[in-house]
């Protein structure tokens, strides 16, 4: 089968969404690899593919694999769990973007945006997932029969405000707001965790 277009590594987290990624490669034909860490995802998912395996903070072998099977694109996809401390291995380029994170104080978003400029910093351009899948996105509109109500639209409008602001200090991803109030923001129990949490504080 004719490869097209040049080569794409993913980094594989959990869930579905690798999968529907990795699937779409091989429709649009794109010679890909597969990189799992070790203690976040079983790498016998990935049996079928060209996969490899590294404990987290191997940041060196990482980038030496994508210099030498000659990676020009790389996508980071599914959920992450932080690792047991029995399957970290910080190596020396590891040690130097978690320093530089825990001087300036970064976040979780902060600690990626500093691996993402490490990988960018040998050659290889970072992509989303939407770029690679387009359907995982949708059009801006009402999608379903129930259109917002003008208390809906005031409560996302306040909800993207304070977004916002968390933004800057890597709080959560989520917020969930009711009457104009802010019922509850994202910790690190994760956005399903937060709905069930307030359920029962409807307004």
């Amino acid at each position: 089968m004719k490869k097209t277009k040049s080569k794409i590594a993913i980094i594989a987290g959990m869930g579905g969404l690798p999968l529907q990624i990795i699937q779409q490669f091989q429709k649009d034909k794109r010679d890909f690899i597969v990189i799992t860490l070790r203690g976040v995802v079983d790498v016998n998912d990935y049996a079928e593919y060209e996969n490899y395996s590294f404990y987290p903070g191997q940041a060196k072998k990482v980038l030496t694999l994508l210099k030498t099977e000659k990676v020009k694109e790389l996508v980071f996809a599914g959920g992450l769990k932080r690792p047991s401390v029995f399957d970290i291995r910080l190596d020396a380029i590891s040690y130097k973007v978690l320093l530089r994170a825990m001087t300036k104080g970064l976040g979780d978003d902060g600690l990626l945006r500093l691996v993402m400029a490490e990988v960018e910093g040998v050659g290889v351009k970072i992509v989303g997932a939407h770029e690679i899948c387009p359907n995982l996105t949708f059009k801006k509109g009402v999608l379903g029969k129930v259109k917002p109500s003008k208390q809906d639209d005031e409560n996302i409008e306040k909800g993207s405000e304070v977004l916002k602001a968390m933004a800057t200090l890597d709080i959560g991803q989520s917020i969930i707001v009711d009457s104009g109030t802010v019922v509850g923001v994202e910790a690190v129990e994760g956005t399903e965790e937060l709905i069930k949490r307030c359920g029962h504080h409807k307004l």
